[in-house]
């Protein structure tokens, strides 16, 4: 059996590019803060190399959609810069939330 080619399809992100939006929003918010959406891997991006940029590049706080989604942040930000848009709507997301010290919106 023969193997297939590899996958031409990539997708290259300018990670200088994402950061520089980002201070730029952060510029135009004067005092309040500004968050960075890092919900569904990063808009499919990546979380893991989207959220180190946005990270250096100064936010402090991020939103995923979903409880899933927090181990991924987790390896790159304290919990307690992280919030779920979803809210806690178990027990068993109440006692994570508690426990690990992510924030349910």
């Amino acid at each position: 059996m023969h193997e297939p080619p590899p996958p031409t399809l990539r997708l290259d992100v300018d990670i200088e590019a994402l950061a520089a939006n980002w201070r730029t929003l952060d510029t135009m918010s004067g005092p309040a803060r500004t968050g960075a959406a890092v919900k569904a891997n990063c808009y499919g991006l990546g979380v893991d190399i989207c959220l180190p940029a946005l990270r250096d590049a100064g936010a402090q706080d991020f939103f995923v959609a979903h409880w899933s989604e927090v181990e991924a942040a987790l390896a790159h930000v304290p919990a307690k810069q992280i919030s779920v848009l979803h809210g806690a709507n178990s027990p068993a997301e109440v006692a994570y939330a508690k426990a690990t010290g992510v924030r349910p919106v």
